[in-house]
C-alpha cells in the first residue's frame, strides 16, 4: 500500500519533516571561476541569411501521457529522482507561450 501524497493542503506531519539549513549567502565554489574572455567575432552582416518561409498551419497534435512515478522512500513533496516538486499546481501543464506582434496587429502563439 502506497502512503498517500504529500500536497500542500496536506503536508507531512512536523515529525516526519527535516528542518531547512538555509545560510545567509551562496556556499563559495572551491575552484576559482576562469578570466572572461574576450567576445567572439560576430558573423559578417554581408552574409544573409535566405528568407524562412511564413508557417502557414499549425503543428499536429501530440498526445503526451505522464506516467506515475513511484515513490521507493518516504512521500515528498520534492522527487527524489529529478528534484522537482509534486504539488497540485506545479504538476499542472503550463500556458503556451503567446505574445502580440507586428504593432499589435498579430497574435502568436505556440
Amino acid at each position: 500500500r502506497q502512503p498517500p501524497p504529500v500536497t500542500l493542503a496536506a503536508p507531512r506531519p512536523d515529525s516526519e519533516r527535516t528542518t531547512n539549513e538555509y545560510v545567509e549567502t551562496p556556499i563559495r565554489a572551491a575552484v576559482p571561476s576562469p578570466p572572461p574572455q574576450p567576445p567572439r567575432s560576430q558573423r559578417p552582416t554581408n552574409l544573409a541569411l535566405p528568407p524562412l518561409p511564413p508557417v502557414t498551419k499549425q503543428p499536429s497534435t501530440a498526445t503526451f501521457n505522464k506516467e506515475a512515478l513511484e515513490c521507493t522512500s518516504r512521500p515528498s513533496i520534492m522527487c527524489s529522482d529529478c528534484g522537482r516538486c509534486r504539488c497540485d499546481s506545479c504538476q499542472q501543464p503550463r500556458p503556451l507561450p503567446s505574445r502580440w506582434i507586428c504593432n499589435d496587429h498579430c497574435f502568436c502563439s505556440a
